[in-house]
């Protein structure tokens, strides 16, 4: 029997701490695991290694989540299927953003305090299966 290929994920976080636990805590469940520290290193990861899903911050400094995932999106192929899954402090009560967001393809939206590092691994399985 072929052995199965291990599911990739790219984390798009510029909180060194936030990334390293992430990343532990997804290759220990069995992911294959990429890391960036900004948008602009995350966009350019994505459409060279095109990993199965993008755990993606929204707040971070010259390019934040938001434009990143304008820019992959614009991938026709491979970039407008990626599971997308936000994971954000920022509270998603601006609804005009939010609004923004949602129409970018996020598939699912995390807010970090809401979300325990085991239930955002489950939603990822989910995601990439």
């Amino acid at each position: 029997m072929a052995e199965q290929r291990k599911k990739t994920v790219l984390i798009v976080e510029d909180e060194p701490s936030q990334l390293m636990v992430l990343r532990d805590e997804l290759a220990y469940s069995g992911f294959e695991v990429l890391t960036a520290g900004s948008g602009e290193e995350g966009l350019s990861i994505a459409l060279a290694r095109r990993p199965d899903a993008i755990l993606l911050d929204m707040m971070m400094p010259y390019m934040d989540g938001e434009t990143m995932l304008l820019h992959l999106r614009k991938d026709k192929e491979w970039g407008r299927q990626v599971p997308v899954i936000v994971l954000t402090n920022m509270i998603p009560d601006d609804e005009k953003r939010m609004k923004n967001i949602r129409k970018s393809g996020v598939t699912q939206y995390l807010v970090k305090s809401s979300w325990p590092l085991e239930a955002i691994v489950d939603v990822i399985k989910r995601k990439v299966r």
